[in-house]
């Protein structure tokens, strides 16, 4: 079935369509909410609850941007929303100045590395991290996003890479 009539269908309420758009979606819908969202209960109800919503709002769909990215985008939100009612406090430290400096390799078993990584530290500075290198968001879009000051997602971002240093340091991998 051709995107355009299972977004009809979902529009009609069609059982069909909502379940044809829920198998082809639901790896991007967990993938993303995965990068948020530690535990898995909490990540699951995140995605069906995601479901729900979207097909309450796919009429807002124009048909002309990526799908793919309109997801994403919901089910980032979702997420971002989640940590927020469940009290995943974004501790203020605006006074702190820090250099930033972005290192990034792209070397596959690095990449797989980091990803696996940056899943054991803790979700306040892994919010930030998924914000600030997969989604491309400045520290003040962050900030704002997040209700945090633009001081506090810099040294998030700071105190995850040094927890990441530590998870990887004894990481070997050859040229």
């Amino acid at each position: 079935m051709e995107l355009n009539e299972v977004i009809e269908g979902c529009l009609k309420g069609n059982r069909l369509c909502q379940s044809e758009l829920y198998l082809s979606y639901h790896n991007l819908a967990h993938r993303t909410v995965k990068k948020y969202v530690k535990d898995d209960m909490d990540v699951e109800d995140i995605v069906q609850n995601g479901f729900v919503k979207l097909y309450h709002c796919i009429g807002r769909y124009d048909m002309k941007g990526n799908f793919d990215g309109w997801i994403y985008r919901i089910f980032k939100n979702m997420s971002i929303d989640f940590l927020r009612k469940n009290k995943i406090y974004f501790i203020n430290c605006e006074d702190i100045d820090i250099v930033i400096e972005d290192v990034y390799d792209h070397s596959e078993e690095k990449l797989k590395d980091i990803k696996l990584a940056i899943e054991k530290i803790p979700d306040y500075y892994k919010t930030v991290v998924n914000m600030f290198y997969f989604d491309d968001l400045t520290h003040k879009e962050i900030g704002r996003r997040l209700q945090i000051n633009e001081g506090t997602s810099k040294a998030y971002l700071h105190r995850a890479k040094q927890k990441l240093i530590k998870i990887l340091k004894n990481k070997i991998y050859e040229k």
